[in-house]
């Protein structure tokens, strides 16, 4: 299955993350044990950064998860263990709607300077850390 596109060419992360049936949220809402979703959280990092370089992030979201389930399992706390979860999510939907937005930027303003001597277009995503999610946990 691939990602849904948005008539811009970019992913459409609202549904992605929203979407009631396949989305990422209705995901962690149905894990009701700490394995459940620990296992869940930590297939959502594996899909969304698939990347050979993305690796150091899915160290540190998964790393981050290890450490929310744990916490959870002392106090046997799941719905704080799916608050922490589902905020964490929401930040990296967050954060890659932004990052989508820059391209989209990115690229218009790149498709405008190209138009006026009739150059093609070659765009570049700038590289960007995810792991800005981590820091709204740890506050």
């Amino acid at each position: 299955m691939s990602w849904p596109h948005k008539e811009d060419g970019t992913i459409d992360w609202d549904i992605v993350f929203n979407d009631p049936n396949i989305g990422l949220e209705s995901l962690v809402a149905r894990a009701h044990s700490p394995g459940a979703l620990s296992q869940c959280a930590h297939v959502i990092v594996h899909s969304l950064f698939i990347r050979q370089e993305d690796a150091v992030y899915r160290q540190a979201f998964n790393h981050m998860i290890d450490e929310l389930i744990q916490s959870g399992e002392k106090t046997q706390d799941v719905p704080r263990m799916h608050d922490l979860v589902l905020k964490l999510v929401h930040e990296i939907k967050a954060n890659r709607i932004k990052h989508a937005q820059r391209y989209l930027e990115e690229t218009s303003a790149k498709a405008a300077a190209a138009g006026a001597d009739g150059e093609g277009v070659q765009s570049r995503r700038v590289e960007h850390d995810p792991t800005d999610a981590l820091r709204i946990l740890k506050s």
